[in-house]
C-alpha cells in the first residue's frame, strides 16, 4: 500500500461505494491528479486530492476542497455524474480531465485514461471481495479487509501448528525415553 494513501483509504471506499464507482479507479485518479497531496493546486486552479475546480456551480471553495473528505466526496460526485452521462468509464475519465471535446476523447485524454488505469492496478485490494470471502470482510467488504483478517487467522493457525509440532516432538522424546527404560527392565 502506498503509505501516502493510508489516511484516505476509508474515505475512498466510503465515497466510491456511495457513488457506485470502482475504488481502485478513484485511488488511481488521486495518484495521477495530486500524488496524494491534499493541498495540491494545479495551474488551472483545481484543488486537493482529486483536483476539483472550486466555486463552479454548487461546488465548495478552494479552502473547503483542501479537506480530504470534502474533496473525495466532490471528486466522486463529479465522476459519477460524468459516468452516468456518458455510460463509459473511459469517457467519464476523459471528461473529468477536460479531455473529452466535441464528442470525442482528445489524445491527452487517452494518456490520462492510461495513467489512471495503470495507477489503479496498484489499488485492486480496495475492490469489493467475492461473496465467498465477505465473512472475512464484514465492515468494508474489500479485499484489503479480508486479507488483514485472513492474515490474522493464518498467523494464529501457524502459531498453533508450531505449538502442536513442539508438543509432538516433546511427546516423541518422552516416548523414546520410556521405551529405553522398558528395554532395560
Amino acid at each position: 500500500m502506498d503509505i501516502l494513501m493510508i489516511p484516505y483509504v476509508n474515505l475512498i471506499i466510503k465515497y466510491s461505494s456511495s457513488f457506485q464507482l470502482p475504488s481502485p479507479i478513484v485511488a488511481g485518479i488521486i495518484e495521477v491528479e495530486s500524488s496524494w497531496n491534499p493541498i495540491a493546486i494545479s495551474s488551472a486552479g483545481a484543488v486537493g486530492l482529486m483536483q476539483v475546480i472550486p466555486d463552479l456551480d454548487d461546488r465548495p471553495s478552494a479552502e473547503e476542497l483542501k479537506d480530504p473528505e470534502t474533496n473525495i466526496f466532490w471528486g466522486c460526485k463529479i465522476l459519477s455524474t460524468l459516468y452516468e452521462r456518458y455510460d463509459s468509464l473511459d469517457m467519464a475519465l476523459a471528461a473529468y480531465n477536460g479531455a473529452y471535446q466535441g464528442g470525442r476523447i482528445i489524445p491527452a485524454g487517452w494518456e490520462y485514461i492510461r495513467k489512471v488505469h495503470l495507477a489503479s492496478k496498484k489499488y485492486y485490494y480496495l475492490s469489493p471481495c467475492q461473496e465467498d470471502f465477505l465473512e472475512y470482510a464484514p465492515h468494508s467488504g474489500t479485499w484489503r479487509e479480508a486479507a488483514i483478517v485472513l492474515k490474522g487467522i493464518s498467523s494464529t493457525a501457524l502459531e498453533r501448528g508450531r505449538e502442536v509440532v513442539r508438543l509432538a516432538n516433546n511427546a516423541k522424546k518422552e516416548l523414546e525415553k520410556a521405551e529405553e527404560t522398558w528395554q532395560y527392565m
